[in-house]
């Protein structure tokens, strides 16, 4: 997806925030297969992602679920709410088309590990990521994908504090024990455009991978 791309600028910030451990940037949901004694394979949908960042025993692993446990001091990932839309032409320049999308970042803390004892840790971690998202990228080296165009992350708003913000998932262990004290969370739905210049973009394939390497490059 276009806004996956569009994201990614933001993660060598993120990732170098102090308080950020597991970081998994744009998360699918998936079907994870499970064995339930004599009713046969069930399923569970947990939260992966391909460009993980990790310092756990899976960072080898290119998929890896973004599950909030007391190992953790904290998990970050974005959803996708609302693919890339056209807007039409940019008003300055004709050769422009804006693309607008909707994404929300959710953030898990666990602040004893973090060394906090306030019950909202996460204002101070939402506050820290504020600037990150309204630096100017038009200025930034965008990836190639996004040459002459430029990139802008607007705040809609916080989501309040509820387990729906969860919900799409199941986990191992009652998810209720991992949202209070000493853990803590935040979603926060951000608006992304792109003001992507119509200049020729080429998709060259290089030759075919006989063997996939799934482990993190």
């Amino acid at each position: 997806m276009l806004i996956q791309t569009a994201i990614e600028v933001l993660t060598p910030q993120l990732v170098a925030l102090g308080w950020v451990e597991n970081y998994g940037g744009v998360v699918q949901r998936i079907a994870l297969p499970i064995q339930n004694n004599n009713d046969g394979m069930k399923y569970k949908n947990i939260p992966v992602a391909c460009g993980v960042s990790f310092d756990d025993c899976n960072k080898n692993q290119r998929y890896t679920a973004l599950s909030p446990d007391s190992s953790k001091k904290s998990v970050l990932y974005w959803e996708v709410l609302q693919g890339f839309t056209d807007r039409g032409n940019d008003g300055q320049q004709r050769r422009r088309r804006v693309l607008q999308g909707r994404a929300r970042l959710v953030g898990w803390l666990n602040a004893a590990k973090l060394g906090k004892t306030q019950c909202n840790t996460a204002a101070d971690a939402m506050r820290s990521i504020v600037p990150i998202l309204y630096q100017d990228f038009k200025a930034a080296a965008l990836p190639a994908l996004f040459e002459n165009s430029r990139i802008e992350f607007n705040l809609i708003g916080e989501q309040p504090k509820s387990r729906a913000i969860f919900s799409p998932y199941d986990y191992d262990k009652n998810i209720d024990g991992f949202l209070l004290y000493p853990y803590d969370y935040f979603a926060v739905d951000v608006e992304i455009k792109v003001y992507l210049s119509l200049c020729d973009y080429s998709f060259t394939p290089d030759a075919q991978i006989d063997c996939v390497d799934y482990s993190q490059p």
